[in-house]
């Protein structure tokens, strides 16, 4: 999870520090477009993979009694609905970047929704890294969803 959400980063401050509108147009762009993929294909991807195949790994050994605890189930809602939708996001605004880019202008919308996806997959992988690091009850009385009938 660690090397997922260092990825996010990664891609985040190649983002954020990369020649965008100052340059002019040309090849650097395209360069830099395919740097900021390249983290994504290469990092982010496969160790998203790998974080959720270890991740089922952990909830195969105790099944029944980690399904009952709230923020578990509030992580496993969070990464089956955000994953997914956070991939297909920003791939399909990268595509929309690096065509544009290829063709010599700039998409300052697609720029745009690519930095505010970006921004919203930072937030929500911190939300998962909290729920999974600090275990919160979210109202949850343990010792009563734990006894025995």
């Amino acid at each position: 999870m660690s090397v997922y959400f260092g990825g996010l980063v990664t891609a985040a401050v190649l983002w954020f520090t990369g020649p965008r509108r100052a340059m002019d147009k040309g090849d650097h762009i395209l360069q830099w477009i395919d740097q900021v993929g390249s983290v994504f294909c290469f990092v982010v991807v496969p160790a998203v993979a790998a974080a959720m195949v270890f991740g089922l790994l952990l909830l195969l050994q105790h099944p029944r009694v980690l399904i009952r605890l709230r923020w578990l189930r509030v992580k496993l809602i969070v990464v089956m609905l955000f994953v997914p939708a956070a991939h297909v996001f920003l791939s399909s605004r990268l595509a929309l970047l690096r065509e544009a880019a290829a063709q010599s202008t700039i998409d300052f919308s697609a720029e745009w929704q690519f930095e505010m996806g970006l921004v919203a997959a930072i937030a929500i992988s911190t939300l998962i890294v909290v729920l999974g690091r600090h275990k919160p009850k979210l109202g949850q009385n343990r010792a009563k969803a734990f006894a025995r009938k």
